[in-house]
């Protein structure tokens, strides 16, 4: 995609961290561990915040997209209860989102259509 359709790649590059990564990591990591920190273990938190961050992302229809995500979730929570950023943990989902799409893999994370509706504009 980075070579063929590189005004849509620099399009996804721009816009995946705030529509995609901005609001999960809101929800998933601030919302979830400000909630919860108090009632379970630290390893109970993170197992539970990956399974419903890779749960979240069943509508992809994918059991490689499930386990990417359920490690993504794994690492994002370590992060977040190690420093408590969520700068941070925002940046890490964003390089790793990178990673996934300059690898290829990236459209396995987007709705079915999504990629045709986007490239019409382009």
């Amino acid at each position: 995609m980075a070579k063929n359709e590189t005004k849509l790649f620099i399009f996804l590059l721009i816009f995946y961290p705030l529509v995609s990564v901005l609001p999960q990591e809101l929800l998933y990591r601030v919302f979830f561990f400000s909630r919860y920190s108090f009632k379970l273990s630290k390893q109970k938190q993170t197992v539970l915040n990956a399974v419903l961050f890779s749960f979240s992302h069943t509508l992809f229809g994918s059991s490689l997209v499930l386990i990417l995500t359920f490690i993504g979730g794994l690492i994002f929570s370590q992060t977040y209860l190690k420093n408590r950023s969520f700068l941070l943990v925002c940046i890490e989902h964003t390089l790793y989102g990178y990673l996934l799409f300059v690898s290829g893999i990236g459209e396995l994370f987007l709705q079915k259509g999504t990629l045709d509706t986007i490239r019409t504009f382009f």
